[in-house]
């Protein structure tokens, strides 16, 4: 199935996926937590005595990813809220797997309870940030999608770039300030770069258009930083204050 058919997929359906998805990782998790407990690829003997442990922690993982509404964490929204309710999750299995050992006396080590949660953490995470990395290539491929340059990292740029991420007309490539201090840095994933070094940027990425980002910027300013901007040829937009948009 291509992306563009994932992508056309209603929306209980991709739920119905992710819920499949963190269901499977329960008892893949709880494999691996063996396997590195005991340092053996093919842990067969010593979970042969703790087996009961996989179907009854597999339930209760669906009922606590149902109970947390996992499967409705949106890929283009993921955030550390999101984070936290997968950190939530995770605890929550892995108080489940110490209780489960201890009501039903298992001779499974109680580091394997600590192992089992961390790494359905990191494998749920991972897999949400692994379909956000696929969306995001399939939108780069698709050449109606124009890239754009953020000028301004801020309160405002961040968020604009947050939105334009879930849109399919534009793509945020990089942030332009003039704060010496964030050249060269990472904000909200995107590269920062100084104003001397746009046209370079430009030409480099192919940007087609230059959103400027910094409503609280005085008005005779932004008339000279606009100015600046027209001189690479390329179009630029000013985004409203929010006292404008209201």
């Amino acid at each position: 199935m291509s992306i563009s058919k994932i992508l056309e997929l209603s929306r209980t359906t991709k739920r119905a996926i992710f819920m499949i998805v963190d269901c499977l990782l329960v008892p893949l998790s709880l494999y691996c937590a063996f396997a590195l407990r005991y340092g053996m690829i093919f842990p067969w003997d010593v979970m042969v005595p703790s087996w009961i442990l996989f179907p009854t922690l597999t339930l209760v993982g669906c009922g606590i990813v149902w109970a947390l509404h996992l499967d409705r964490i949106k890929l283009n929204a993921f955030d550390v809220s999101s984070t936290s309710r997968i950190g939530l999750a995770a605890v929550l299995l892995s108080i489940s797997a110490i209780v489960l050992s201890y009501a039903l006396n298992l001779s499974a080590p109680r580091s394997v309870p600590v192992l089992f949660g961390t790494l359905f953490c990191l494998f749920s995470v991972g897999a949400r940030l692994s379909g956000l990395a696929l969306l995001q290539w399939s939108t780069e491929r698709d050449g109606s999608c124009k890239p754009v340059a953020i000028y301004g990292s801020g309160a405002a740029g961040i968020q604009l770039a947050a939105a334009l991420r879930q849109a399919s007309e534009a793509r945020p490539v990089l942030f332009v300030d003039d704060n010496p201090s964030l050249h060269q840095l990472t904000v909200a994933g995107l590269p920062v770069c100084s104003p001397d070094a746009l046209g370079a940027q430009i030409a480099k990425h192919g940007i087609e258009q230059i959103l400027l980002a910094v409503p609280s910027m005085p008005k005779a300013r932004r008339d000279i930083v606009i100015e600046t901007l027209k001189a690479h040829d390329t179009e630029v937009r000013v985004l409203p204050s929010f006292i404008e948009l209201m």
